[in-house]
């Protein structure tokens, strides 16, 4: 029973290990059936390919996070359904470019959390923020954890991150609740 569904993932990662720029989350004990197929390495996010996949090829994924799809697979998949998986995977390879490389730095700390204690806040528009001090957090979420935290100052390469966050899928929010349109900064 397990042996024709073990033979079509072999042949799926082996034929998947020819990409130039997907690839597929391995582990020695990772669930093979679940194929986590990585786009950061690319120009693609993961939930364009899971658009891309679901629009042109016919092809319904389970979930996307920014840099990966999820595709399930059980005992009742066929040969067919691997296969066309695979073309359109070969096919989206082929057209994608590598992604831009580079970390963005920690942002300058302002001041103290604990100087910044009984200043007032005011919120001004995303475009007038670059150079302030963060009065809120502002996080992506999944997973929840801060970009710009409170006393650090918001630089322009930091709302171009929050930016592609965003367009890879994350969603952007702030602790105020007002993010994109205000953030918060200390007067």
């Amino acid at each position: 029973l397990f042996t024709p569904y073990q033979k079509m993932l072999d042949e799926f990662y082996a034929a998947a290990a020819t990409f130039n720029h997907l690839y597929l989350f391995s582990s020695a004990d990772f669930d093979k059936g679940k194929l986590v197929i990585c786009t950061d390495r690319s120009n693609i996010s993961g939930p364009e390919l899971k658009k891309l996949l679901l629009e042109e090829y016919k092809i319904e994924t389970e979930m996307a996070m920014p840099v990966y799809t999820l595709a399930m697979t059980s005992l009742a998949d066929t040969d067919e359904g691997f296969d066309r998986l695979i073309a359109a995977l070969t096919e989206v390879d082929a057209t994608l470019t590598p992604a831009k490389k580079g970390f963005i730095s920690a942002p300058p700390k302002a001041n103290k959390v604990k100087e910044l204690y009984g200043n007032e806040a005011e919120f001004v528009k995303r475009a007038e923020a670059t150079g302030k001090v963060s009065a809120e957090f502002i996080f992506a979420y999944p997973p929840g954890s801060p970009i710009i935290a409170i006393g650090e100052e918001i630089t322009p390469e930091l709302l171009e991150y929050l930016d592609h966050l965003s367009a890879s899928g994350a969603q952007v929010l702030s602790s105020s609740g007002n993010y994109p349109s205000f953030l918060s900064i200390i007067k």
